[in-house]
């Protein structure tokens, strides 16, 4: 089973903030070998991420900072469970000219694995979840990007009407 999405406000905050979140989330089984040595190889991998894009006065996203966890899981009848975790914490620009492209990548921290593992058996050492997660981000950053900068995409008008009361000179 696979699922990604990539979610972002509609609209930046006054603030110049527009949160947003990431998700990927890979599992998958597969019977191994044949007869009485037949085993389920059991494997997920997943990555969740923070976002948060800044908008300058402009209405133009200047950095998509990103904060990930990411995940891999394996499982194999008759074999101790595994499971590998670490944090990356990065920040890009999407190129609006390119789709969303992730530009002038910035990571500004990087934790080891919680534990050792093999990167091979493993499906890797995660930097291809988060290059997508950058990917997938950016693109939706610059979509909302191009919607907010819409007339009357990002306006709230509210009107007070006004009071009875009145001004005594004292």
């Amino acid at each position: 089973m696979l699922t990604v999405g990539a979610f972002v406000r509609r609209c930046p905050t006054a603030q110049g903030e527009v949160a947003g979140d990431f998700i990927y989330d890979l599992s998958f089984e597969q019977k191994v070998g044949e007869g009485e040595r037949a085993s389920t190889l059991h494997i997920r991998h997943q990555l969740q991420a923070t976002l948060k894009g800044q908008v300058g006065a402009d209405g133009r996203l200047e950095k998509v900072d990103i904060d990930a966890s990411i995940v891999l899981e394996r499982a194999e009848t008759g074999h101790a469970p595994s499971q590998r975790r670490k944090r990356v914490q990065a920040s890009f620009v999407p190129n609006r000219n390119a789709g969303g492209l992730p530009t002038k990548i910035s990571v500004g921290s990087e934790s080891p694995w919680n534990t050792p593992g093999d990167d091979v058996a493993d499906g890797g050492n995660g930097g291809g979840l988060f290059a997508a997660s950058m990917l997938f981000s950016g693109q939706t950053y610059a979509f909302a990007e191009t919607e907010w900068n819409q007339p009357n995409t990002c306006v709230e008008v509210k009107f007070n009407p006004a009071t009875t009361a009145q001004l005594h000179q004292g």
